[in-house]
């Protein structure tokens, strides 16, 4: 496999912890389907105290950097052990580093980061390195549970599923979700949670919601064949989203930019981190390349 050294790459946010063996996995495996190289990225936050003189200051930067540099050795020794022909490399950035979006972040294809941080506190903190992840990141994100297990996933569920929304970009965000099922050999589901207006009555309700996915079909120039299917959840976005994932592959939702760094109010992705069953894939708004090319679309088994 060969792979740029400075354009689309898969990037893990990686911490050290125990409970990075699966997101390790679950990263290289999406770096072979896209064909390209893996960047496994820690973060070492600031030293702020300011109590410690500048030789103090100093020596703990320099543990810091040790022993991230023994936890990314570990981490690419045990890719490439499993994927030997991956091209895998390992970044150690500072916290203004990951703030600036630097190499790799700036030329992500795809980040990668588990809900679960170091010490087993849940990541997405406001102060958490995710966050800081997040906020620097211009791609799509992959949102990892820490406790679902890949191989049984994959072997019961063969769906990937897209959240269908009320906004224009839900187009780039169907292209996205029919592309990743390409890419996994898996059926399309198209999910739209809807709720009942004032004075709508429960077929009016249910054919507007139909109405919406047609459009959004349309507008993605997306023909479900035989291996796609349309399901509707009559409920919250937030909560029919973390019921329809207990039977998928991957969920696909897309995102307003900011959202799962806690940027934007009421977002529907950062809501539902905490009870995922299957990876959340974040499409952001706008869709970039290579999902937003578009083209004539079919669904297949």
């Amino acid at each position: 496999m060969k792979a740029s050294d400075d354009v689309g790459q898969v990037v893990l946010g990686f911490d050290g912890g125990w409970r990075m063996q699966k997101l390790l996995q679950e990263a290289a495996g999406e770096a072979v389907r896209r064909e390209t190289g893996l960047a496994i990225v820690m973060v070492s936050r600031a030293v702020l105290d300011p109590g410690l003189s500048a030789s103090s200051r100093s020596s703990a930067e320099h543990r810091a950097e040790t022993s991230a540099h023994r936890h990314l050795t570990r981490a690419a020794e045990s890719v490439r052990a499993r994927h030997p022909h991956l091209p895998v490399t390992t970044h150690h950035l500072t916290e203004e580093d990951a703030r600036d979006a630097t190499y790799p972040l700036a030329s992500a294809q795809l980040l990668v980061v588990g809900t679960i941080g170091p010490h087993g506190r849940r990541a997405f903190s406001p102060e958490s390195v995710s966050r800081i992840l997040l906020r620097a990141a211009r791609c799509p994100v992959l949102v990892v549970p820490h406790d679902v297990p890949i191989e049984s996933r994959l072997r019961k569920h063969h769906t990937v599923t897209v959240g269908v929304g009320e906004q224009a970009s839900e187009a780039g965000v169907l292209q996205a979700a029919w592309t990743e099922a390409q890419r996994r050999e898996c059926d399309l589901a198209l999910f739209h949670a809807y709720q009942d207006q004032s004075d709508d009555t429960p077929a009016l309700s249910l054919r507007r919601a139909a109405d919406r996915v047609a459009d959004a079909l349309a507008a993605a120039d997306v023909h479900l064949g035989a291996g796609g299917y349309v399901v509707f959840g009559h409920d919250r976005p937030a909560t029919a989203l973390t019921r329809q994932a207990r039977d998928t592959q991957l969920l696909v939702i897309g995102s307003r930019p900011g959202s799962l760094a806690g940027q934007v109010p009421g977002s529907v992705g950062l809501e539902i981190i905490g009870s995922l069953h299957c990876p959340l894939l974040v499409i952001p708004d706008p869709v970039p390349d290579p999902w937003s090319r578009s083209a004539t679309r079919t669904a297949t088994a």
